[in-house]
């Protein structure tokens, strides 16, 4: 069976499982598309940013690659190697979360988050990185 269908992703800096299934979501930037990250300083590491994608109900094994990519299409940061995810029950919903950082966004601009399934693209994101105001970060 293939991977499933990627029907949501959050944008935050952490998450973290709870009993019952639930999720505590921490600095959340938004749901994409929309999703806008502020920075104060380009030079300086941001981060902890966690991409969490919700995927139709499937099942099987998978190998999987997160990368962010740069707008002209050059990763600016991924594992140096694929993890291994096993979904197993029809009926649910997977939630999965890939986190970065800290990291430097290279410049203000449009970046993706990439999720390689199997070696192919299976998920492209899009967010924004721009230099904040000061009253952004009050």
């Amino acid at each position: 069976m293939p991977f499933p269908k990627v029907s949501h992703c959050i944008v935050c800096e952490s998450v973290r499982p709870e009993i019952g299934g639930k999720a505590t979501i921490l600095g959340f930037y938004g749901l994409i598309p929309g999703v806008e990250i502020k920075v104060r300083d380009l030079a300086q590491p941001i981060g902890p940013i966690c991409f969490l994608i919700y995927c139709e109900p499937g099942t099987g094994n998978f190998s999987v690659l997160p990368q962010l990519i740069t707008a002209e299409g050059s990763i600016l940061v991924a594992p140096d190697k694929p993890g291994d995810i096993s979904l197993n029950d029809p009926t649910k919903r997977a939630g999965l979360a890939f986190g970065f950082g800290p990291l430097v966004f290279p410049k203000a601009g449009t970046y993706s988050f990439v999720l390689r399934v199997q070696g192919q693209e299976h998920f492209r994101a899009p967010f924004k990185v721009e230099l904040g105001q000061a009253k952004d970060f009050l």
